[in-house]
């Protein structure tokens, strides 16, 4: 965690002011992304109040998932994120998959820039060593 933790530092300090653009665009967009998988998923809940259940008064209310749902929905948006690039489109930049055979992105896509090190396996070049 603490290697991961210097990376990120390093990155963000020699990166360039386009990368830090684009790093900023990506989170813009994965969050989101990130709200309107909750709201996609929010139900309406009721509560009747009355003798005896009658309902005379009807409360309703929209109520969050499940934190383990949201969990399990962003998993599974996370297993199938999409690499992008900066691309310059009228003057400003824009988020483009990475690979041309990949479809437009859309608002509800998690999106990254850069492959995360695979920090379970052994490699003396990045100095993991393993976990």
């Amino acid at each position: 965690v603490q290697r991961a933790q210097r990376d990120m530092r390093r990155e963000q300090r020699s990166g360039s002011k386009k990368r830090r653009v684009s790093r900023a665009l990506i989170n813009l967009h994965n969050n989101e992304a990130g709200r309107q998988l909750i709201v996609q998923d929010m139900r309406k809940e009721c509560k009747c109040h009355g003798v005896s259940g009658s309902c005379e008064l009807k409360t309703c209310w929209k109520q969050m998932p499940a934190f383990r749902e949201v969990g399990e929905n962003l998993k599974h948006r996370f297993d199938g994120a999409i690499e992008v690039v900066p691309k310059k489109g009228g003057g400003r930049l824009k988020l483009v998959p990475n690979k041309q055979f990949f479809r437009e992105l859309s608002g509800k896509d998690l999106v990254f820039m850069t492959s995360s090190p695979e920090y379970c396996e052994y490699d003396p070049k990045s100095g993991s060593l393993s976990t």
